[in-house]
């Protein structure tokens, strides 16, 4: 995706989706994910000025602050940019009477941030950064970080159970959307059972070959999907589809066949969509090589690795954490 198209594909996500998905797959007791904030929270103060990129609706903001909360810390200033177009109102709510603590910027490039050179004593990202990886970004970064100011960032392990289970779901979504004739075959079926909002059509519909054909082609299409659900660990976005399906027709009955079809569009869509940030993210994902590249990088523009640590959750790797200052 270039930069316009991920505006748009994020922007969608974040009106649809409260809180990121990525992290609600891996919380557990046993993650470094949440050690790794933590560490951060005690390095702040209350002067501490912090920068999360790439913020979402603020979740990373929001461990920091509720870590600072059960140590009985003062709460830091934050400030959370994203390119995304975001409701602020809607996200600043959710941190109640902290307002003035939290700040959002949406619309904005991490590679162009409208503040001034040395605005902030930490720069923390959390799967993120690596979306906009490249020299520019880097320089911004660094020009907004205090000298002496460190920066956290959590970025997308190459060989993690977040990046194994994209790759699932890329390819059921890329068999659902480019292999399987599902979509096309309930989208003939719509009108087939937008005819049963009449009584007298059932007994028609019985002899109708055409429609006997499509619910035949629609059983062999959603026994080869429930085939796949069997054999896979994340058979989510196949479950959906076939659920979606059963959707689509009890609309078609009740409310007619532009309704059905309208749902069956927007469910397509937003698989296409998502299909694209599961792409994206796979793209994303840091090998150790890559790390190790990107650390060499750093130290051009004259900053410290201070720590590259492989980051798990129950013993599964799940991201790289990078410490830099």
């Amino acid at each position: 995706m270039n930069k316009i198209e991920r505006q748009q594909n994020w922007s969608n996500y974040w009106k649809k989706h409260f809180a990121d998905s990525c992290c609600q797959g891996i919380e557990s007791e046993n993650s470094d994910i949440e050690q790794f904030w933590l560490d951060c929270a005690l390095a702040l103060n209350t002067g501490s000025k912090v920068l999360d990129l790439c913020t979402g609706k603020g979740d990373a903001i929001r461990k920091l602050i509720d870590s600072q909360i059960k140590l009985g810390r003062d709460i830091s200033s934050f400030t959370g940019v994203d390119l995304s177009e975001v409701d602020k109102g809607k996200v600043k709510d959710k941190f109640t009477d902290l307002t003035k603590n939290v700040d959002f910027f949406y619309n904005t490039s991490i590679e162009d941030m409208p503040f001034k050179s040395g605005a902030f004593d930490v720069v923390i990202s959390q799967f993120g950064l690596e979306y906009s990886l490249n020299h520019q970004t880097l320089k911004e970064v660094f020009r907004v970080l205090t000298e002496g100011g460190t920066a956290r960032f959590i970025v997308h392990h190459a060989e993690s159970v977040l990046t194994d289970v994209a790759k699932d779901e890329h390819q059921h979504t890329t068999y659902l959307l480019e292999d399987s004739s599902f979509f096309s075959v309930v989208e003939k079926l719509i009108p087939v059972f937008a005819k049963l909002r009449n009584p007298a059509n059932i007994e028609k519909l019985k002899q109708d070959k055409e429609a006997i054909e499509l619910r035949k082609r629609f059983n062999i299409e959603s026994n080869l999907i429930a085939s796949k659900i069997e054999s896979s660990a994340i058979p989510d976005v196949l479950q959906e589809s076939l659920t979606l399906s059963d959707l689509v027709f009890r609309m078609a009955r009740e409310q007619g066949a532009a309704k059905a079809k309208e749902k069956l569009q927007e469910f397509i869509k937003e698989l296409e969509q998502s299909n694209s940030r599961i792409e994206e993210l796979i793209e994303a994902a840091l090998t150790k090589k890559e790390l190790i590249e990107l650390c060499d990088t750093v130290k051009q523009f004259g900053r410290n690795v201070e720590s590259m640590i492989e980051l798990r959750s129950d013993n599964h790797k799940v991201a790289w954490g990078l410490i830099l200052s």
